[in-house]
């Protein structure tokens, strides 16, 4: 492969070519650059995770183009490798029994050029000749190049050079201009668009990330489908901030910053911080809530940053208003990699000793506590937009007000209490089956609750089951992407929304 990049790279410099071979042979190099990139990434990333797959899974790498397959063992060990893969299903086994989240119409690639090339200086057409038709094969691939073998390459520059004449040879640069040249250098480079992004210098990924893409990752609890249509469909169609009055600050820190780190010891630390706070912090109500950077800075702190905080540079400084902020109510200990006193973590009943070293959680309870945390940041939001658009409301009827918003949810505390289990079945908000009884009366419960809220246009309407398939999801959806359009225009931002509840 590298042979052929530099024959084509060599053909490009050495040859006279009309536009139509430029373009060919610019693509013959894209191509062979991407295949060699293409065969490092399979022998260092994707082969090994084949041979010993690790859990968690993990993501999805969306820089690689991925594969199509109807083998279910074929997709499975893609999945576990981390590539892109959609499993292609006969419409013999789709049967009664299996959950379709949605149906997918499939479109061609109209990004795909499907013009013939053409001449910039004449503006006419000029079509390549046709080499091969056929399936996608290794006769395909030999059809399709030209080789050049290294006795041509050679040949050719015997004849350039009995043919050109013999130029001077050009001094080195000074010392001067040969650095300048070398940073000149490094600003193209940094400026050139790469074929992907490595992953080592991604840096922090929530830093990265789109707020507006409800993140799907191993660790976290399954999205709603239908709230990820919503955030979409709100984020397509959102306005600037005409009213942010409440503030951008979370009441509880967002759950997609517990799994965003990309070391395990920092996503541990996040965790067993927060699990430390969270008796504390229930009862607690901070006004203006923190915001991301300090919930950051204190899920990965340590207790030796309380007693020595470093100040002067912009980062100590946050982490110095986060402690002042939240560390009042932490407990008072000297030292450690986490807030904890004997190194153990409780939630709900379980309780976990932390490596003193390298904490870290189990994954069935990471996904128990980020699903707390997405309907504890749910409910707060909700909360508190209901009591900024109508206060009036609260302070006329506050009984009736609060009865209106905990119809919402299956109880005022989330599993009927602080200590006890989660649910063990999906209610409310977090059903999946559009028809469920519990869910049509949550949705129409939070309705209700907005229909008090400032609005341009008329309300949503309710919905209920005697309504089309068609009808019912749009009902619902334009119920959640007012809230979704509602929150973001007084706060800035998307909300956190509901996930379905882990099995």
């Amino acid at each position: 492969m590298m042979q052929q990049v530099r024959s084509s790279l060599n053909h490009i410099d050495r040859y006279p070519l009309s536009w139509r071979d430029i373009v060919a042979c610019v693509a013959e190099f894209q191509r062979g650059v991407l295949e060699c990139l293409a065969y490092m990434d399979y022998y260092q990333v994707i082969f090994p995770r084949c041979e010993k797959p690790s859990f968690p899974f993990p993501e999805f790498n969306q820089y690689w183009m991925g594969a199509f397959t109807t083998d279910h063992q074929i997709a499975e060990m893609l999945f576990r490798a981390g590539v892109p893969v959609w499993f292609v299903r006969h419409d013999d086994t789709v049967n009664n029994s299996t959950i379709i989240n949605d149906i997918v119409l499939a479109h061609p690639p109209r990004g795909i050029v499907q013009a013939m090339y053409t001449d910039p200086a004449t503006g006419t057409p000029k079509p390549f000749p046709l080499r091969y038709v056929g399936t996608d094969a290794p006769s395909r691939q030999r059809a399709c190049r030209h080789h050049y073998k290294p006795e041509e390459m050679e040949a050719h520059a015997i004849f350039v050079s009995r043919v050109e004449p013999d130029q001077e040879t050009p001094s080195l640069p000074s010392p001067q201009s040969a650095e300048e040249s070398r940073k000149e250098h490094r600003k193209d480079r940094a400026n050139s668009v790469q074929p992907y992004r490595m992953l080592r210098n991604r840096g922090n990924v929530q830093e990265n990330r789109s707020k507006w893409i409800d993140l799907n990752h191993p660790l976290m609890p399954l999205r709603h489908i239908l709230w990820v249509e919503a955030l979409a469909s709100a984020k397509s169609q959102k306005k600037d901030v005409s009213q942010a009055g409440m503030g951008a600050g979370y009441l509880f820190p967002e759950p997609a910053s517990f799994v965003t780190p990309q070391s395990a010891d920092t996503r541990g630390r996040y965790l067993a911080n927060w699990l430390v706070l969270r008796p504390l912090w229930l009862g607690t109500r901070k006004v203006p809530p923190p915001l991301p950077k300090h919930w950051r800075a204190f899920l990965s702190s340590r207790p030796q940053d309380a007693r020595n905080p470093s100040t002067g540079t912009h980062t100590g400084e946050i982490y110095k208003s986060a402690l002042d902020f939240i560390g009042d109510i932490l407990p008072d200990i000297a030292q450690g990699d986490t807030w904890s006193k004997d190194n153990k973590v409780s939630f709900r009943g379980t309780t976990v000793l932390l490596n003193p070293t390298t904490p870290a959680l189990p994954d069935r309870l990471v996904q128990d506590v980020l699903w707390e945390l997405s309907e504890l940041c749910f409910r707060a939001e909700l909360l508190s937009l209901d009591k900024f658009l109508a206060p009036a409301k609260w302070a006329d009827e506050p009984l009736q007000r609060e009865e209106l918003y905990d119809s919402i949810f299956e109880s005022p505390i989330i599993g009927g209490s602080w200590d006890g289990p989660l649910p063990e079945r999906s209610f409310g908000l977090h059903h999946d089956d559009l028809h469920d009884a519990t869910f049509l009366a949550s949705v129409n419960s939070l309705r209700h609750l907005m229909t008090a809220w400032p609005r341009d246009g008329p309300p949503p309407v309710p919905v209920d089951n005697s309504m089309s398939e068609g009808r019912l999801k749009h009902g619902i959806l334009q119920i959640m992407r007012f809230y979704v359009r509602r929150f973001f225009c007084h706060t800035g931002r998307p909300p956190v929304v509901p996930r379905s509840l882990p099995a």
